[in-house]
């Protein structure tokens, strides 16, 4: 369902959208998650947001038609986000993921898949991702080890590598930012170089 769903739709990185949701829901299985409707969630997780023309039924059909759990549903709904979002609304956004386990094991998920394919990202799209990262991701991380005590092995798997992910990005691009400022200084003094010479002239 999800390949038919995600068919003709392509990830910023060229690669075929479908093997985002697998890569998140083979994650979780890798941190010993063995819930069929927790796993049928990751691998619907991105359809309501990116394959709406494509529903008759804002996702309804999975249950009615496809059979699936109405949690399944629900996680997904949960996990939706438009685009667009002011802080106040994100924080609403992450406040409901965090007080369902399932959706926060997905978000952790999908974020280190995300995380992982930042070099794709344009400039400020990078900062704005980096920095809702510590701001957003990294606390319900914290909040799921406090409240979800079954899943505290997969969250702190996740939590480990998105935040050693988001800082090694974070280094790069402070690096890149300091590089890019000393060549527009170097810039700067070599066009005021050319008009001293122009005026010497």
């Amino acid at each position: 369902m999800a390949k038919r769903l995600h068919e003709g739709q392509y990830r910023r990185g060229g690669d075929l959208y479908i093997i985002h949701p697998l890569k998140v829901c083979n994650t979780l299985i890798a941190c010993g998650m063995e819930d069929d409707t927790l796993l049928a969630a990751a691998l619907l997780h991105d359809v309501l947001e990116d394959c709406q023309d494509k529903l008759k039924n804002n996702g309804e059909e999975f249950v009615t038609e496809y059979g699936l759990s109405p949690e399944v549903l629900e996680i997904i709904t949960i996990l939706t986000k438009e685009s667009g979002l002011s802080e106040k609304d994100l924080q609403v956004y992450f406040d409901g993921i965090k007080n369902n386990g399932k959706t926060l094991l997905i978000k952790l998920s999908d974020r280190l898949h995300n995380s992982s394919t930042l070099y794709s990202f344009p400039y400020e799209k990078l900062v704005k991702y980096i920095d809702e990262t510590d701001r957003f991701i990294i606390p319900i991380a914290d909040y799921g080890n406090d409240y979800y005590p079954e899943y505290t092995n997969a969250i702190n798997l996740l939590k480990s590598n998105i935040f050693s992910l988001n800082r090694s990005m974070r280094i790069m691009l402070e690096k890149s930012e300091t590089e890019i400022n000393f060549l527009k200084k170097e810039i700067k003094e070599l066009k005021q170089d050319i008009e001293i010479l122009k005026k010497n002239k």
